[in-house]
């Protein structure tokens, strides 16, 4: 099932090597008996911890959503 997901980061530190921040959100896609959480309507809201570590060229992003975890790499340039 395709979902959506909508969010807005709040930096909460940040230093020279890791910068903490939350992301507040809503997601659309879920049924009602997948996640009821602050379901509003078809909407379920989620808060999203993330940390980030700031080295040279490549970036990891460890995200948790829920019950999963997320690893990104940002690369810049």
């Amino acid at each position: 099932t395709r979902s959506y997901i909508a969010g807005y980061k709040f930096d909460l530190y940040e230093s020279q090597y890791i910068d903490l921040s939350l992301i507040a959100g809503g997601v659309h896609g879920y049924t009602e008996t997948q996640n009821d959480i602050a379901r509003i309507g078809n909407i379920n809201g989620f808060l999203a911890p993330t940390v980030e570590f700031n080295t040279p060229y490549i970036q990891p992003t460890l995200t948790l959503f829920g019950t999963a975890a997320t690893l990104m790499f940002k690369y810049e340039f």
